[in-house]
């Protein structure tokens, strides 16, 4: 294959990241509030067609579930919890409220929707004779032995019973996540002790644990009958937390592991090992549950991955908590970051085949932070913060602040983290809304749902401190919507929000450059701009620590094409590395992606040749090759010696279409172009 000595730009970047500043507030619908003098938590938000919203939790008393001028109390029966399924209409309004007597305290952990707008639910259980239709009827099950099972039960829009199943075994086992595909077929995850048996029905489908706990995640057709189940772990306890399809239909779980765990589910092995108690893992399966990969990463303390969600592009998004010291990179890079305040947060982003894309950590002592991906093109994070003697906490994980006031109390509080992100982890906003109880919070995860459109749901828990009450305004943005907590003890609370996209202070059509004479030009185009005040060109040699080299005015505010211009006339070697940094009137910045200029034409020896569809083989003496398809997307990224000689690029998982080859050699970088096609 024919290969060009390129002597500009390896790739042209398109991108801004950095901090986004204009319609960043989430757009205030409704807020609503249920009141009760004991305990009641919300666990799983769901948004139908209608805009329709479903909540559901457990609660352990008289409970009004009208948060209007009317009233809907239920009181659990006959046992002290009971789980929880009500309905409210676009607007917030009450419709419907049915309770099921599940005797498992924090019992609910999710639910979900089918295509045809039924609701399916799961979590554990305990007793004999527990009565799932809410209805009037009779639907028992009951646990093994009197431990904690797992169930699934199904139910239509209008909350009627439609069947429910039960699995389990003399240990306890737990269901911590459900989703649906297409096709109305059900994906469980969560861990379970001993052996089980995975098919609810007549069949038998045992599967056995290695250990204390293993984890599992079973696949069931709209029927509740069992397709398939597999077991992943080791001799120690291990936990999924969350599960997310893409849309291939492949599944990711996130979670944590103790000590050695086999994460393929099927004859073959892949071990990891923990650095120390739990560490955090993530991984892949196919729809039909076979293992594609796995990644683990941690420090000697506990770490824990507690929510995932998955881009159009199958990339997926992680977050959770860790201790000490961790290393976010699980590929051969390192991205160590250090906890504070005891658990801190951390969210990243990795790519379809696992490989390391960024990570970001908010040092705050938080937990069950969880992720989703907005109709808008950003994330929103929800957590638990523990408060603690600290007044004000800072969201922005990057190098500015964005500092929230926390309220104080006794007994001493947690708070609900609500904050957005850009998809490179920059902050947008961020808040805190109500004070929770430290008891409960350690098993919580507050809930985020979207209507798929334009609306985001986020929900939790408040409650008042000692002698006291706790008002909390809902409303993020320049108006008020008070709702206030008359108890101690955690009432649950639901709103909808509109994620207005976020307009950005300037839109950069193209980034380049090239190298002539010594001389390294660089371009760059705006389609429009707002209250942009300059640009600053920054350098480097190593693409890591970058020094500013000039700056050019921008057109403060424009609706045109506007081109630009710098030329380096001071280039540090062979190899130099150019972004820009834009800055407003205000002072707020952002960095454009960076590119890479070569000053120098060398011959180094490189040769191409193609060992089957998708595969290639090179001969040279590269580095490092980094592979993009034609939007600049990083497909991998590997290291070599440097006298490695045989180099091969599997492509053949891709599709067909063209992809670039940058290869960084001790002569300078070299560009390939590689056709895949089959």
């Amino acid at each position: 294959m024919k290969h060009s000595k390129v002597l500009s730009v390896f790739a042209l970047l398109m991108f801004w990241k950095g901090e986004m500043l204009f319609a960043q507030v989430p757009v205030y619908q409704w807020a609503k509030a249920l009141s009760g003098n004991v305990e009641s938590i919300q666990r799983s938000t769901v948004v139908d067609a209608a805009g329709n919203v479903y909540i559901y939790g457990v609660f352990f008393g008289t409970v009004d579930f009208d948060p209007g001028s009317g009233t809907a109390n239920v009181t659990p029966s006959p046992y002290g919890c009971n789980v929880y399924i009500a309905k409210y209409d676009a607007n917030g309004n009450y419709l419907w409220v049915k309770n099921i007597p599940i005797n498992a305290s924090y019992g609910a952990n999710s639910m979900t929707k089918d295509a045809g707008g039924n609701l399916l639910i799961t979590g554990f259980y305990s007793g004999t004779n527990v009565d799932f239709d809410p209805n009037g009827g009779t639907a028992y099950l009951s646990s093994v032995s009197g431990s904690s099972d797992i169930y699934i039960a199904k139910y239509d829009a209008d909350g009627n019973y439609i069947w429910a199943k039960s699995i389990g075994s003399t240990g306890t086992d737990v269901s911590n996540e459900i989703v649906t595909d297409e096709s109305g077929n059900m994906f469980i995850t969560g861990y379970y002790n001993g052996t089980v048996d995975f098919d609810p029905d007549a069949g038998t489908a045992n599967l056995t644990s290695a250990g204390s706990s293993d984890i599992f995640i079973a696949k069931y057709n709209s029927g509740g009958a069992l397709l398939w189940a597999k077991s992943m772990g080791g001799t120690n306890t291990d936990d999924s937390r969350d599960l997310e399809l893409d849309g291939s239909g492949n599944i990711f779980i996130t979670g944590s592991y103790y000590s050695t765990a086999d994460f393929d589910p099927g004859v073959g092995t892949v071990n990891l090992t923990s650095a120390g108690y739990n560490d955090i893992f993530f991984a892949k399966y196919d729809g039909s549950g076979n293992y594609l990969w796995a990644n683990s990463m941690g420090s000697t303390s506990y770490d824990i991955g507690s929510g995932l969600d998955v881009d159009a592009g199958g990339d997926v998004y992680v977050a959770g908590t860790f201790n000490n010291t961790v290393d976010f990179d699980p590929g051969p890079g390192t991205v160590n970051y250090t906890a504070a305040l005891g658990n801190s947060s951390y969210f990243g982003k990795y790519d379809a085949a696992g490989n390391y894309v960024w990570a970001k950590m908010l040092p705050l002592n938080t937990a069950n932070i969880d992720v989703l991906l907005d109709p808008c093109g950003t994330m929103f994070l929800s957590g638990s913060y523990m408060s603690g003697s600290v007044s004000t906490i800072d969201l922005d994980p990057g190098s500015g602040s964005a500092n929230v006031s926390v309220p104080g109390g006794l007994p001493p509080p947690n708070y609900n983290i609500f904050a957005r992100y850009d998809l490179n982890g920059n902050y947008i906003w961020g808040n805190v809304f109500g004070r929770t109880c430290y008891c409960s919070v350690m098993g919580y995860k507050a809930a985020l749902a979207t209507d798929g459109v334009s609306y985001v749901y986020y929900s939790g828990i408040f409650n008042a401190p000692w002698f006291g009450t706790s008002t909390v305004d809902f409303d993020p943005g320049s108006g008020v919507a008070n709702l206030t907590a008359t108890s101690s003890v955690d009432n649950p609370f639901f709103g909808k929000y509109q994620c207005t996209a976020v307009t950005l202070p300037i839109e950069l059509i193209s980034f380049s450059g090239e190298a002539s004479r010594g001389v390294n030009h660089l371009h760059w185009s705006t389609a429009s701009e707002f209250n942009n005040r300059y640009f600053e060109i920054e350098r480097s040699a190593d693409g890591e620590n970058f020094e500013s080299i000039g700056t050019v005015n921008g057109m403060g505010n424009s609706t045109q094409t506007v081109n630009y211009a710098f030329d380096d006339r001071d280039g540090i070697g062979n190899l130099n590395y150019y972004r820009l940094r834009q800055v407003d009137f205000d002072g707020t910045f952002r960095f454009s992606d960076v590119i890479v200029l070569k000053n120098d034409f060398f011959d180094a020896s490189i040769s191409v040749s193609t060992i089957s569809p998708g595969v290639f083989q090179l001969q040279c003496n590269a580095r490092q090759v980094i592979i993009c398809d034609v939007s600049g997307r990083q497909i991998m990224r590997s290291e070599y010696s440097g006298n490695s000689g045989n180099i091969v690029i599997d492509l053949s998982r891709e599709p067909d279409g063209i992809y670039f080859a940058m290869l960084v050699m001790k002569e300078g970088v070299e560009s390939l172009k590689l056709l895949v096609s089959r």
